[in-house]
């Protein structure tokens, strides 16, 4: 839910994963758990909290507690020996600081492991889904051979929500960034060798920080209600989230256009 009233506030639930600390690393009594410091400074910020302040009567409980969430995923990262559902799983592996190497991982309901590969992957274009952002979306079949044109039909996206977003600026700065790593212009897109030094851009590389990405909704938002009336506020979230897959998904397919298939 985005209020106004929790902007700048920032969540006093969220926990990180550096708060988190193991004791039995590795042995059937290992345990995770938040210091007794840490969970003491989430605690006074939190009693400190307004909204907090607003609500409190006798019957209130203001003792601290981790977002549940949260909780679970760092405890997961944490520990020795974790489970993962496949989504998550899959958006953990690129990032070896926060996942790093397990001595064994088993796929439960292996068979289904591709099919959750090009659920990862892939990406779906609903017309009814991205007419909630851009009033005049529409739909174009370019076939099943011509990536280029796509690929170019799925920029035009991102440039209008980044529009949308307030954000016009890093349209030309990820064109620039195209141009030089992926070795793509706007009239073709030519063949490249693999390199290691490729860094894929992802939309909360355009954001500093969790405050940040609270007052994008906001504003997000609001640009939303002035171009498309009534629209609710949660869109503004779901947006965020669509424009973050867009633009992770043309990297990866600039990366190496001759391995996707529309």
């Amino acid at each position: 839910m985005i209020n106004k009233d929790f902007k700048d506030a920032g969540c006093k639930y969220r926990t990180f994963l550096k708060d988190y600390k193991v004791s039995n690393k590795g042995t059937k009594e290992e345990r995770i758990s938040i210091s007794s410091d840490v969970r003491l400074n989430y605690q006074n910020d939190y009693s400190r909290w307004l909204h907090i302040k607003n609500f409190q009567t006798n019957h209130t409980n203001t003792e601290w507690r981790p977002c549940g969430y949260f909780d679970q995923l760092n405890t997961a990262l944490t520990a020795s020996h974790s489970i993962f559902n496949y989504s998550n799983f899959l958006a953990l592996l690129p990032n070896k600081k926060v996942l790093p190497k397990r001595q064994l991982l088993i796929l439960d309901e292996g068979h289904l492991i591709e099919t959750e590969l090009i659920k990862f992957r892939g990406l779906s274009i609903y017309k009814k889904r991205w007419k909630r952002y851009i009033q005049n979306f529409k739909m174009i079949d370019y076939g099943y051979n011509d990536i280029g044109k796509w690929i170019e039909f799925l920029i035009n996206i991102e440039t209008n929500m980044l529009k949308l977003l307030g954000e016009e600026s890093l349209t030309e700065i990820l064109a620039l960034e195209r141009k030089i790593k992926y070795r793509f212009d706007t009239s073709s897109i030519k063949e490249k060798k693999k390199t290691t030094s490729k860094r894929i851009i992802s939309a909360p590389d355009l954001f500093d920080s969790d405050e940040e990405i609270s007052k994008k909704y906001i504003d997000f938002s609001n640009r939303l209600q002035d171009a498309a009336p009534g629209i609710i506020e949660e869109i503004a979230v779901e947006a965020i989230r669509d424009l973050e897959r867009l633009t992770r998904t043309i990297n990866n397919i600039l990366e190496d256009p001759s391995n996707w298939i529309v």
